[in-house]
């Protein structure tokens, strides 16, 4: 049983971070939970550790997480996270991407890629209309809809999370879904909640529905083979993640010894990328 703010805890034993033999730069790509924990162990171990966040703020995933309904949490996790590292002695640069210039100048031994994921925008008709917006920037506030109706394609945690939002604004939302299922990643004592939601605030759910064509005023599915026009003002967006790592073909290309952790080689949940991250860590 672990906890997001260390994850580590119930694990002491099996977790030893012991002094690196021979010390290394490592240049760690990324400030997200697995960037943060690899830099933190690397640096513990004597290593000389170089962070790069291209963003003003540490944290990743956990930082959206954090603006989500009732996860707060996350949030004060990213905080807890950063200090740690911080506080470890690593470098921490940030407002600053890596790119071919910044990698060759500090000149690394080892790179540890913890990029993260980024969301997945399907080619679709329309997709790039105004009224077109992405999950993610609905749930930290950076994008308001004015619409009153609004279509969440997509019914996985981002989704519900943009629905949960997008209800307590008094919108009228209906969510689209490809497969038999929604909230199939909900961990079982959140799914009542989340579904309560979807009745309380009269969330219509298409099921087995693909989205072939987004208009102005409405979007086009298509369920069973047939066709059918659903009206609605604005479009959200939450088909997925895939991995963010196009620096790791640079770093290749230059030869140094890398590793990718976290969403960066896989999209998956907060604590295995952790723990992949501490992993790594303890071996280099």
């Amino acid at each position: 049983n672990s906890c997001i703010f260390n994850p580590a805890t119930g694990h002491e034993r099996e977790v030893v971070i012991k002094p690196a033999q021979q010390k290394k730069k490592v240049l760690v790509i990324g400030g997200g939970p697995a960037g943060l924990e690899a830099s933190r162990v690397a640096r513990i171990r004597g290593h000389e550790v170089i962070l790069l966040e291209k963003d003003v703020a540490l944290g990743g995933q956990f930082i959206e997480a954090g603006r989500a309904p009732h996860k707060e949490i996350f949030s004060k996790a990213a905080i807890h996270m950063g200090y740690r590292a911080f506080k470890a002695g690593v470098d921490i640069r940030v407002y600053t991407g890596a790119n071919e210039e910044r990698v060759r100048d500090i000149n690394p031994d080892v790179v540890i890629i913890a990029t993260g994921a980024e969301p997945v925008i399907p080619s679709i008709p329309g997709i790039d209309r105004p009224n077109v917006f992405e999950a993610r920037k609905v749930i930290v506030s950076d994008q308001l809809i004015s619409a009153d109706h609004v279509a969440v394609i997509g019914g996985g945690l981002i989704g519900l999370e943009a629905m949960e939002i997008l209800t307590h604004q008094g919108k009228k939302v209906e969510i689209i879904e490809m497969t038999g299922e929604i909230g199939k990643e909900l961990e079982m004592y959140i799914k009542p909640y989340v579904f309560g939601i979807i009745e309380d605030k009269s969330v219509t759910v298409h099921l087995n529905t693909k989205l072939i064509e987004i208009k102005d005023e409405s979007i086009l599915v298509e369920k069973k083979g047939k066709q059918q026009k659903i009206p609605c003002g604005a479009v959200v967006v939450a088909v997925g993640s895939k991995s963010n790592n196009s620096i790791m073909d640079t770093v290749k290309r230059l030869g140094y010894e890398y590793y990718v952790v976290g969403d960066a080689k896989e999209p998956g949940k907060v604590l295995p990328a952790i723990w992949g991250a501490n992993e790594i860590a303890r071996s280099i």
